[in-house]
């Protein structure tokens, strides 16, 4: 069934000061996620979520001695290769803290950095600072720019919300790539309960779902992949690398006691490591796209989610986070380079980012996915699992 966006027959996002709007009583979700639903009391379906579903789970993972536990598993169960495990750096908080803590364990690291052309001088300079002192072995992939690139605008063209699908796969696909060609079990993830609980459906699609990704360049043209961009689709993800080669994901963030504020202290102290401003904003067309196209666009600024996580996990208040939405998070300076680079990088003109602005929006339904694969391949890693 496909979703239906939360803009009137005339085009006007029903936000703030719209005659249906409605924000959630405890977070920052809102009316824009089209999804939402609210109690009686005024609280979102998000509040039950994460109380129901995530933080008792949560908490089982913050048992005293669990890190400790995490890190003797992966070290006594990594085989006989070179490295414990490999980690995606990408120079931002999440990934950033995530290497001091694996630096911390004695963990033996690979690094891995795929770079998709988008790359701040700050999340490159943030990446050599986490080496210098770590000393940890670094693999980059650089993705072939002309494969990157018309794959990034078949997805602009398709007029779908998350266009940051081509950047995401070809990093997932390019670090188990590079975790089976080095005999490495166990992948260290940022992925985190405390920063990024709650993504409306609505407002993305998964990045691993290679069905998706075929039938969106098909439309623009593509019969497939170019050849230089890295794929990966579920049946190859859950059959090879998580069946035969038994790779695991870790996520050791939630292991421990992860507050965005004081992970950052902690690296500009050990790395001297910078900042770059919001969450996932170390990728300049990432910063575009959350901070500009997408709220241009849909409607959809994914800082109500960033903050509405933060604000469950207790690390900010609601009044603390209104504040810091009123603060100009995206310089019209800043945004005019990085549009001017992203244009140059995509051989595109003005027109064409305002053709790609206002053409038709699509939700992710309206092209092929992998959903009956990915409900499959669940159901068996269940059962199996079940059995032993």
């Amino acid at each position: 069934m496909s979703i239906f966006y939360p803009f009137s027959p005339h085009g006007e996002v029903i936000g703030p000061g719209a005659r249906n709007y409605r924000q959630c009583v405890t977070t920052l979700m809102d009316t824009t996620d089209p999804t939402v639903r609210f109690s009686d009391s005024g609280d979102s379906h998000w509040v039950d979520w994460f109380r129901n579903a995530i933080e008792p789970r949560w908490k089982q993972m913050q048992l005293p001695g669990q890190l400790e536990k995490t890190v003797t598993e992966v070290k006594e169960h990594s085989g006989l290769g070179q490295y414990d495990c490999i980690l995606g750096l990408s120079g931002g908080v999440d990934s950033s803290y995530l290497a001091y803590l694996a630096w911390k364990a004695g963990l033996k690291v690979l690094a891995m950095h795929t770079d998709t052309g988008w790359n701040s001088e700050i999340a490159v300079s943030n990446i050599e600072r986490i080496l210098q002192v770590t000393g940890f072995d670094l693999v980059t992939h650089v993705v072939d720019w002309p494969a990157m690139a018309s794959v990034q605008k078949a997805f602009l063209e398709a007029g779908v919300p998350n266009m940051d699908i081509p950047q995401d796969h070809a990093i997932f696909a390019a670090l188990y790539r590079t975790a089976a060609r080095h005999n490495i079990r166990f992948i260290l993830s940022g992925s985190n309960y405390a920063s990024e609980s709650i993504l409306p459906r609505a407002w993305g699609h998964d990045a691993l779902d290679l069905t998706h990704l075929k039938d969106v360049c098909a439309a623009a043209s593509i019969r497939r992949p170019p050849a230089g961009f890295p794929t990966m689709g579920y049946l190859k993800y859950g059959v090879l690398y998580q069946g035969i080669r038994r790779m695991r994901i870790v996520r050791l963030l939630n292991t421990v006691h992860y507050a965005r504020k004081e992970a950052i202290q902690t690296l500009e102290c050990e790395f001297k490591w910078r900042q770059y401003g919001e969450k996932h904003f170390e990728s300049r067309w990432t910063r575009y796209f959350q901070g500009y196209f997408l709220p241009r666009r849909f409607g959809f600024d994914k800082r109500l989610c960033h903050y509405s996580s933060l604000i469950l996990s207790g690390q900010i208040t609601k009044p603390e986070a209104l504040s810091v939405m009123q603060k100009q998070h995206y310089p019209t300076s800043l945004r005019q380079e990085d549009e001017d680079i992203i244009l140059s990088k995509l051989n595109a003109s003005p027109a064409d980012i305002l053709r790609w602005l206002n053409q038709p929006r699509r939700p992710h339904e309206t092209f092929a996915h992998g959903g009956k694969m990915l409900r499959l391949l669940t159901s068996i890693r269940s059962k199996v699992l079940r059995r032993n």
